[in-house]
């Protein structure tokens, strides 16, 4: 099921519909960067809704040539252990459409999607690009 359950939020992120175990794609030949843990720690919004704190976020960070521009995008709250499961670790090389990950319940979450971004820089979190150019509305 593809839609979008939160529109913008933490600067450009979007939260795209996933069910738990669900396959996380890469949405442009790239080279993955991280692949686990963020090292973020605990966000306020979970400090004041501890139940929706799963521990560490686990993320997939892939940097992207496209159309002459460095983007970097993100994929968050995977399934602990799915880039392993799929083969990506760092430094591996993706294709377009590639699993490079499972949705799962890691981090600030309360409930089973990806929290997506794109960024001009290797990050996951406010992101400073408009995702909606370049993957299309769902």
């Amino acid at each position: 099921m593809r839609g979008i359950s939160q529109g913008f939020h933490d600067g450009f992120s979007i939260d795209l519909v996933s069910a738990t175990g669900g396959a996380l794609y890469a949405p442009y030949d790239g080279i993955v960067l991280t692949a686990g843990g963020d090292g973020g720690g605990l966000p306020g919004v979970c400090a004041a809704n501890p139940s929706w704190w799963h521990g560490e976020n686990s993320t997939v960070i892939i940097q992207h040539n496209y159309q002459g521009l460095t983007l970097y995008s993100s994929h968050n709250h995977i399934e602990l252990g799915s880039p392993a499961s799929v083969g990506i670790t760092v430094g591996a090389a993706v294709r377009v459409g590639q699993t490079v990950a499972r949705s799962g319940m890691s981090g600030c979450t309360s409930g089973p999607h990806t929290h997506f971004t794109l960024a001009t820089t290797a990050r996951n979190y406010n992101p400073d690009v408009n995702p909606y150019p370049y993957i299309g509305n769902p």
